[in-house]
């Protein structure tokens, strides 16, 4: 895996996308703008590396069960 660096300083807004850490807070407590402290979901975007694996497999078409491979 190269030696990637990650931007932990960039905004992610995860609102409006069917997040449960701050879509469901109205309908949880009754009220929005409220500190998601409980939820652990983190606002960062996912590492490009694990994108990758991602598509790679979405490319294949084919999505049941796997085996764990040998390692």
């Amino acid at each position: 895996m190269p030696n990637t660096i990650y931007n932990f300083d960039e905004p992610v807004d995860r609102s409006r996308n069917f997040s449960a850490k701050y879509d469901e807070c109205a309908r949880k407590f009754g009220r929005d703008g409220l500190i998601p402290m409980w939820i652990a979901d983190m606002d960062l975007k996912t590492a490009q590396p694990i994108m990758d694996a991602m598509e790679e497999r979405n490319r294949q078409g084919i999505f049941g069960y796997t085996t764990r491979p040998a390692s």
